[in-house]
């Protein structure tokens, strides 16, 4: 009888990948037979955007970026061309019709990034517009519902209002109240608020909030530039009396930045605010508000500081019970003081920070040494504030303290503890404390306004009686990036990794992506964003986030004699009052992120944008580079802090000065090339060879041991491919034997932790790179989520094995550093990868191992949505896809020639929109065009 074989343990090795044609806007046939598919009638447009965003408040620009995206259940499926039309109204768009532009029908298959290339736009108006697109067959598909764009304020020139506040009392930060009443004799059919500040602020209408935004306008060097809101606020106004009010709170400007250790006003020394009001009425006049002397101000309200690190102090008997309506007597109130600013005045380029979440304490108890003091645990490590909901007497003070987790649990510290109590020890200096003193009017409810915490469990002190689990709630605030991949597994262990390095993602991206949400920091740190950039873009859409504000943060950051890029975007090393550097230029791996990010969202999404407006920013910093190297060797003056936070494992800075020399410049090389600069790229990646060569006559011996023989050392050559060929399998074979010698456990820091799976399993050790990832004993990715972690961790110890936790003042417990994993977790266990820019070309290769028995993974590309579902038995391997319109893949199965391959129940050979590919390294190869498959792999 012949012997059952099980795909599982199937020794496999990196597969070369099939580069499949472009697709053409003409003579396009499916997987390149004669199948092709027909369209569906359900094939769509969809998931329009204006400059990656969907229905912006502010393009901030005349000729915005379109996008769209095809959808369709048949297979086969592509765009040959598109018909754009932009209309001044809603009315006219639905009949059809573009007043404004029409491009008529464009033979294209472009659906990313198509300029606006009609007449000219005006600022500060809205337009709408909607897509119509043929197939392959050139079949006229409907059109798609209308989406919209405000194109807000585009010149400075157009702000007509001052910058308006308080002077205030050095080491007093009340929040000011700003406020004016006016009068409006018509209908409104119209009405922005354009608004910003100096500081972080909210602006209310006759009572009501204008939108959802929490810490606007956000965090931007402040010294270069500002990002304004825009509101349609036409439902907050009304024929006859209106009231406009504004409170502001200290945020980034005028509140603490640890890298200034815990210095104020490191840019300036007073929140102010900025608005106006543009009002259109339906006989067709207009008439403009702004912020000026005659709007009223007192800084006498309930708020009396506002701190991100410290907290925010509430006292509600000192409210201003309808300040924000007419009718109000402000007469007790001054005349507000006007400020100037030299700096940019920009449209918001990302989503807004906003609550997305409300979570209830999964449970609450008393303190073990606080009589009267309670706990609440909610349950999941986050990034927010709290609701409180309470009743009390008038004067009664509740504080809240918020916490990552409680005291160590092997019983009382010595200042007297409890297990259960809050530990704020990793803390540092925030205080972390929102204060509330109640008014005493029944049941009342406090959201902190101008400050947020990263915390598990909050302390309440001050209750006058036992609370309910509704007495406090969580919620999660986060910039609000749309969600595009899913990830699970048959591993819980897994799962809750996956869990973990989502919420930490969630955590960290707010306005900038910061290191940590809870201590005296939350900076945005480079090395952090750079490594963990390639997960972040398959959990959520970053391209905004990332590309559009943050690098140009990093542009107004970068040395402009130097080129130089600093450790930390927007840069607050800044010394207080001056515009003198309190610490040196970035270090390796860190200003690095200049090149790998946008390389990185390039390669996702597929726009060459993010390379053109960061090209001269990028070559500059590699001239900065070059510049402090001696015989292709970065010398002193290109610093380095190493592999950050490695487990006694140190690696030669200056190898990975070079090693990172040799990267930068390959990838620059590549997006050279992709933006037509072929000069750049050549000298780009003769620069790169040259490098490369000079680190192997440096640091390579001729066995293939590397200097210094960390585990770095050896996986981050290995990975970012700077090894020649002739010395790769020695090197693999020389970590193996540094893993092995530490008890098979990792010793990696931050540069080096993401590089340690892709060096095993793309050189043929698939599954010791599986048996290091789920190894559940410290140190490994796995060993915080056994002892309960909900985020990613700063230290792979932040939580000794004793229970006991890090006593340095750097223990963060949501850093989302090493989730830089997920990144390998996609590619190799859900096995979505992209070959080409976009993933217009791409690969479903799932590669089984660790015991695994199914796994799931879906990503919400720039085309549409990518799936992998795959299961293993003793005897079947079965793989079901879903690949976008508009893109090819190559389709990946475990089996060789005596295996029984089958896509929906027939010989897959045989199957519509199927065609077979060489097999490679123990897997049959399938070209699929766009649609839903099923394949089957049966041992025989």
């Amino acid at each position: 009888m012949k012997e059952k074989k099980t795909f599982r343990g199937l020794k496999l090795y990196k597969v070369s990948m099939v580069v499949l044609a472009v697709l053409l806007a003409v003579g396009f046939t499916a997987c390149g037979d004669d199948k092709g598919g027909a369209s569906s009638d359900t094939t769509v447009a969809t998931g329009l955007t204006v400059e990656h965003r969907v229905n912006p408040m502010s393009t901030g620009t005349l000729t915005p970026r379109l996008s769209w995206k095809m959808k369709s259940e048949g297979r086969g499926q592509y765009q040959s061309a598109y018909r754009v039309i932009v209309a001044s109204s809603e009315y006219i768009l639905s009949g059809g019709a573009g007043d404004v532009w029409d491009s008529g029908k464009i033979p294209s298959v472009q659906s990313l990034d198509v300029k606006y290339a009609g007449p000219a736009l005006e600022p500060q108006k809205t337009y709408y517009w909607k897509v119509k697109l043929w197939d392959q067959n050139d079949m006229e598909l409907d059109w798609t519902d209308a989406a919209y764009f405000h194109t807000g304020i585009v010149d400075q020139s157009e702000w007509q209002g001052q910058w308006i506040g308080l002077v205030q009392v050095p080491d007093v930060y009340p929040s000011p109240y700003l406020r004016k009443e006016f009068s409006l004799s018509g209908e409104v059919s119209r009405a922005y608020l354009y608004c910003t500040a100096l500081g972080v602020y909210e602006m209310y209408i006759n009572g009501e909030k204008a939108g959802k935004d929490e810490m606007a306008p956000g965090f931007t060097d402040y010294n270069k530039r500002v990002q304004y809101q825009t509101y349609d606020v036409t439902s907050l106004l009304k024929k006859g009396d209106n009231a406009i009010g504004g409170i502001l709170g200290a945020g980034w400007y005028t509140g603490e930045h640890a890298m200034n250790l815990g210095h104020l006003r490191v840019y300036g020394d007073n929140p102010c605010l900025l608005a106006q009001l543009k009002i259109e009425y339906k006989d067709g006049t207009s008439e403009t508000m702004v912020t000026d002397s005659t709007w009223k101000a007192t800084a006498d309200g309930p708020i009396s500081s506002t701190s991100n690190f410290d907290g925010e102090t509430y006292d509600a008997r000192k409210e201003l019970t309808g300040w924000d309506k007419p009718g109000y007597d402000d007469s007790a109130w001054g005349t507000p003081s006007t400020f100037s600013y030299s700096g940019a005045i920009a449209a918001q380029k990302d989503q807004p920070v906003q609550v997305i979440k409300e979570i209830e304490p999964v449970d609450f108890w008393e303190s073990g040494s606080k009589p009267g003091v309670y706990i609440f645990d909610l349950g999941q490590n986050f990034a927010g504030k709290v609701r409180l909901k309470i009743k009390g007497e008038a004067g009664q003070t509740v504080t809240l303290r918020h916490a990552e987790v409680l005291q160590p649990s092997y019983g009382k510290d010595p200042a007297g503890a409890a297990a259960n109590d809050i530990y704020v020890g990793n803390l540092r200096t925030a205080d972390a404390t929102d204060i509330y003193t109640l008014k005493g009017e029944g049941t009342e409810v406090y959201v902190p306004r101008f400050t947020y915490h990263g915390f598990r469990y909050v302390e309440a002190t001050g209750l006058s009686s036992s609370p309910s689990k509704d007495t406090i709630t969580g919620l999660v605030m986060t910039t609000n990036t749309p969600v595009t991949g899913t990830f699970t597994t048959s591993n819980e262990l897994v799962n809750q990794l996956q869990s973990n390095i989502e919420w930490s993602l969630r955590s960290n991206f707010f306005s900038v992506p910061t290191d940590c949400p809870q201590r005296d920091e939350r900076a945005g740190w480079t090395a952090d964003a750079q490594l963990f950039s390639p997960t972040a873009t398959y959990l959520v859409d970053a391209y905004a986030f990332l590309g559009d504000k943050w690098m140009q943060d990093m542009r107004d950051a970068q040395n402009s004699e130097t080129g130089e890029i600093p450790n930390i975007v927007p840069d607050t090393n800044l010394t207080p009052g001056t515009n003198e550097w309190n610490v040196k230029w970035g270090r390796v791996g860190w200003a690095d992120a200049v090149i790998i990010v946008p390389y990185v969202l390039w390669q996702r999404y597929g726009q060459t944008d993010v390379i053109t407006e960061n090209y001269q920013a990028m070559m500059d910093y590699i001239d900065s580079v070059s510049a402090a190297a001696v015989d292709y060797i970065p010398g002193d003056n290109y610093y380095a802090w190493g592999d950050h936070l490695n487990l006694d494992d140190e690696t030669d800075k200056t190898m990975l000065k070079t090693t990172y020399y040799a990267y930068v410049t390959g990838l620059m090389s590549e997006m050279a090339a992709a933006v037509g600069e072929e000069a750049d790229s050549q000298t780009m990646s003769e620069l790169s060879a040259a490098v490369k060569n000079a680190f192997g006559q440096h640091y390579v011996a001729p066995d293939g041991t590397i200097s210094t023989g960390s585990q770095t050392a050896y996986a981050l050559p290995l990975a970012t491919g700077i090894l020649d060929e002739s010395r790769r399998q020695s090197a693999v074979l020389n970590l193996k034997f540094r893993l092995a010698n530490n008890g098979g456990h990792l010793s990696t820091g931050f540069l080096g932790t993401p590089c340690l799976l892709p060096a095993l399993s793309d050189n043929g050790y698939l599954e010791e790179a599986y048996d290091l990832l789920l190894l559940e004993d410290y140190p490994s990715w796995l060993y915080p989520v056994t002892v309960g972690a909900t985020t990613m961790w700063e230290r792979w110890d932040s939580r000794k094995e004793d229970g006991s936790y890090q006593t340095t003042d750097m223990t963060s417990f949501n850093h989302y550093a090493y989730g830089a994993v997920g990144d390998w977790m996609y590619r190799n266990i859900a096995g979505i990868r992209a070959d080409s820019p976009g993933f217009r070309e791409l690969t479903i290769m799932p590669r089984p191992g660790g015991g695994l028995t199914s796994a799931k993974g879906t990503l919400e590309s720039v085309y549409g949505l990518i799936s992998s579902e795959w299961a293993e038995t003793a005897s079947s391997f079965t793989l079901s896809v879903t690949v976008p319109p508009n893109t090819t893949a190559t389709v990946c199965v475990p089996g060789d020639g005596n295996d029984s391959v089958t896509e929906g129940g027939v010989p897959a050979a045989d199957s519509e929109g199927v065609t077979e590919l060489d097999a490679v390294d123990g897997y049959r190869r399938f070209s699929v065009g766009s649609g839903s498959y099923s394949f089957t792999v049966v041992s025989q």
